[in-house]
This record gives C-alpha cells, sequence and structure tokens, in this order.
C-alpha cells in the first residue's frame, strides 16, 4: 500500500483530488462517494484523504469493507453505475 488515490478506478495524482471529485459533482444533486481503503495503510492518511472528499464538496462518505488483507478489488471488475463513484486508496 502507497496511499495512492483512484477515482473510479484512474489515478489522481497527489494535490489532485479535491479539484478532480469537484469537477465530477459539480452537476449531481447527490454528493456522496463511496471509499474503500487498503487496511495496511495509515489511519491518518485515509482521513487527510476524507478531508480531501469534505473539501471537495462531497457530503456523504460510504465506507466500503472488505474482509481478509490486500488492496481493494480493482473497479474494472465490478459493474460501477453512472451515478456512484468510488474512491481507492491503494
Amino acid at each position: 500500500a502507497d496511499g495512492r488515490a483512484l477515482v473510479n478506478g484512474v489515478e489522481a495524482p497527489a494535490g489532485e483530488l479535491a479539484e478532480r471529485l469537484s469537477a465530477l459533482y459539480a452537476g449531481r444533486t447527490d454528493k456522496t462517494i463511496f471509499l474503500e481503503a487498503d487496511r495496511a495503510l495509515p489511519h491518518g492518511r485515509v482521513v487527510d484523504l476524507m478531508d480531501d472528499v469534505r473539501a471537495a464538496g462531497v457530503v456523504r462518505i460510504g465506507v466500503v469493507t472488505k474482509r481478509g488483507p490486500g488492496p481493494p478489488e480493482p473497479l474494472a471488475d465490478r459493474e460501477p453505475r453512472n451515478y456512484v463513484s468510488f474512491l481507492s486508496i491503494v
């Protein structure tokens, strides 16, 4: 786990997360994102990214969990819906 942030499976370079999310959520009425993080990451890294998410105007953060070690499942292996965004921290 190196703490990289992925928005809907696409890496958001350090310092660009809030800007990218602001653009993504600008026209949305539902300001919800689902967050999943590698359990090996320091708690502080996750909290920092949650702060960035809130700064971007997202008002609800759902936490996705899974049992067992390892990074989050790649977004490509899911069936994303156009109204749902995922923030993965790997």
